[in-house]
């Protein structure tokens, strides 16, 4: 046998050897990721396990409309700010004012211009 056939058969081998050990270990990810008690996924896409352990209360209808009426309120006085401003401002948090704010815009209340964290807000002058 001439070295290149015994090289030949060598590389063989180990290509053989590697892709069944890639193949046992994409087998056992497998097996871990759908095994029973793994974290499932939900409807939105989200972990289970981590959207329960991150809940907080839902807030009333009330708090959502006074914490509205502070940003509409906060925005006449600072037009044009980004929410990070606007959220030290009012000490609050980035989620907590995501969901006042989709709903003023979606009121017409108030309007965003540009996009994601360079977004800045308007009220609406009717």
């Amino acid at each position: 046998m001439t070295l290149q056939q015994e090289l030949t058969i060598a590389v063989h081998r180990f290509i053989v050897a590697v892709v069944a050990v890639a193949r046992r270990a994409a087998i056992a990810s497998i097996e871990s990721a759908m095994s029973v008690g793994a974290p499932t996924r939900s409807r939105a896409g989200t972990l289970k396990a981590r959207a329960s352990a991150a809940r907080r209360p839902k807030r009333s209808q009330s708090d959502l409309k006074a914490q509205s009426d502070q940003l509409v309120s906060f925005i006449e006085r600072n037009p044009g700010l980004h929410v990070g401003p606007i959220n030290r401002a009012m000490g609050a948090e980035t989620r907590e004012l995501a969901l006042p704010i989709r709903r003023l815009i979606a009121a017409g209340v108030l309007r965003a211009e540009g996009q994601k964290r360079s977004t800045k807000y308007y009220v609406v002058n009717k």
